[in-house]
């Protein structure tokens, strides 16, 4: 992770951030949560809370990273 920060700058964070989300997606449809035909409101509930938990570890991670940084 901080790697990614490192090698592709500011920017990293967010391709590494669609990525997860990606990965997320497929992965919820692979188990059937996020079946077309079966789509609930509370499967989008658990989508939006992993996108925030995404969010503000990566945030986290790199506001330690910038402190280490310095």
């Amino acid at each position: 992770m901080i790697e990614i920060i490192n090698k592709y700058g500011v920017y990293g964070k967010y391709i590494f951030l669609i990525c997860m989300i990606i990965c997320i997606i497929f992965f919820l449809k692979k188990k059937g949560i996020m079946s077309e035909n079966k789509f609930k409101p509370l499967s989008t509930i658990m989508i939006l809370g992993i996108i925030l938990f995404v969010g503000v570890g990566i945030t986290v991670i790199t506001i330690a990273t910038m402190k280490f940084m310095e």
